[in-house]
């Protein structure tokens, strides 16, 4: 039912994580085969609630995933048992297997206004198409649909990208500076105007951030490397980190 949404939004598989580097900031989606709440017993958080989770895909790879006081906060009403979900984080190595340290919690049904970064419009033309007055016509309100969704965007907006296919050539145009609210108004204006041009099929493609490149993770954050035997630690300032034990 999401594997679409799940594959257009995650930067990288459950599978792909354990070959990234420690820090390298991934968002990843699956169900929540495991939450488990429990309380921060030092520092300046003690008393709150954090939770371990574990993350699984269809293919039953899993990953685990902390997200701490802060987070727990924030995004508690999410952290469901067979939620499907996406995490933004960063990869933790600081165990034998990698884990997640999360910083956000987004929902399935509030991934395509959350998570976009490019809405993406494919146009192609049939082999007797031309530009008349009438495309140039349905292309002017397409643009208009963009400028207004413009107008909405707050927060997470997403930038515009033109893709036109004619005789064999493809042709990427970025619309710079417009970045729109990729919200239900906007894609059904779209839609409906791109239904009418004449000619020409055409749709609208949401894609989130771009996939993660194993090799540039390394060049960025160094060498996949687990770091032995460790323990989970508690500090002082409430977080809890995973130290080397001592043999």
């Amino acid at each position: 039912e999401y594997a679409d949404q799940l594959e257009r939004f995650s930067q990288t598989s459950i599978e792909d994580i354990y070959g990234l580097p420690a820090q390298q900031e991934i968002v990843v989606g699956g169900m929540l085969s495991r939450v488990r709440p429990t309380l921060v017993k030092n520092g300046r958080s003690a008393g709150s609630k954090m939770a371990m989770l574990t993350l699984e895909d269809a293919k039953s790879n899993k990953i685990d995933a902390v997200c701490f006081a802060d987070t727990y906060a924030t995004c508690s009403n999410a952290l469901e048992l067979d939620a499907v979900v996406f995490l933004q984080g960063k990869v933790d190595r600081r165990r034998e297997e990698p884990n997640i340290i999360v910083d956000k919690v987004i929902p399935i049904e509030q991934a395509r206004l959350s998570l976009p970064r490019m809405v993406k419009v494919v146009i192609e033309d049939a082999p007797d198409a031309s530009i008349n007055g009438e495309s140039k016509q349905h292309l002017n309100k397409l643009r208009e649909v963009f400028r207004q969704g413009a107008m909405r965007a707050n927060g997470q907006a997403a930038e515009v990208v033109l893709e036109l296919h004619q005789d064999g050539t493809v042709v990427e145009l970025r619309l710079n500076g417009l970045r729109v609210s990729p919200d239900d108004t906007l894609l059904a204006s779209a839609e409906t105007i791109m239904k009418a041009l004449p000619g020409r099929t055409a749709r609208c493609e949401l894609h989130g951030a771009p996939k993660i490149s194993r090799r540039r993770s390394i060049e960025r954050h160094g060498e996949v490397r687990s770091e032995g035997d460790l323990a989970f630690a508690m500090h002082e300032d409430g977080g809890m980190s995973i130290d080397r034990l001592d043999n």
